[in-house]
């Protein structure tokens, strides 16, 4: 029985899961679930009662975080070992970058596309552009700390092949370009971000692209 994923395309951690079971050719059925109030409905809520995305479902099995559905998969399915290795070091890095995240480049983040992106369509009022301003030196301090105590020479986030944390930063770093020119100053991790851009191909791409699309001014 193939892995159900529940997931959105405007949800960073639902597409990094996704992205990893596409380019480990794992079976799996996608099934989107739409922001507008379907992830409340019964239907989800008895799957997933915390009424976020992504879920994952295997057979009985639900796994309702996004961190602990890509490792599920990584040992399920017992992909490459570089996306989250065994050695106990090199899976300590990953796992560093990815609890570090939740309150950095996800939460900094989250709250530069809420000031450009949703909070404007919530309330019909023109972007709070001081508010914004704040947000975005918020993030390129997020991306300074990115460059220098994870990326620093290395190739990937976690050394010098791609991993988890590869993923979910690209994720949530990609959904910062709609906020302005948020990879401007950062040489290291535009050329960090195409990396993982070419490692991910094509889906990297593929599955950003209705986030980018409605997002382009």
């Amino acid at each position: 029985m193939p892995l159900k994923l529940y997931f959105n395309y405007f949800s960073e951690p639902s597409r990094a899961v996704l992205i990893f079971l596409k380019v480990n050719n794992i079976e799996h059925i996608a099934q989107e679930i739409k922001l507008d109030g379907e992830h409340k409905k019964p239907e989800y809520t008895s799957i997933n009662p915390f009424q976020k995305v992504p879920c994952l479902k295997d057979g009985d099995f639900i796994v309702r975080e996004s961190i602990s559905a890509a490792k599920y998969i990584a040992s399920k399915c017992k992909t490459a070992d570089h996306w989250y290795p065994k050695d106990l070091e090199r899976r300590t890095r990953v796992d560093e970058y990815l609890d570090w995240q939740h309150m950095n480049t996800r939460t900094i983040g989250n709250k530069a596309f809420y000031t450009k992106v949703l909070a404007p369509w919530f309330t019909s009022k023109p972007v709070d552009t001081q508010q914004l301003q704040v947000d975005l030196e918020a993030v390129a301090v997020c991306y300074r700390q990115i460059e220098n105590n994870f990326l620093g020479d290395s190739s990937f986030l976690c050394g010098e092949e791609i991993s988890l944390a590869d993923i979910f930063a690209a994720c949530e770093i990609v959904q910062t370009t709609v906020c302005g020119d948020t990879l401007g100053q950062h040489p290291k991790l535009q050329s960090w971000i195409h990396r993982v851009q070419q490692k991910l191909s094509p889906y990297f791409d593929e599955i950003h692209k209705p986030l980018l699309n409605s997002y382009k001014e």
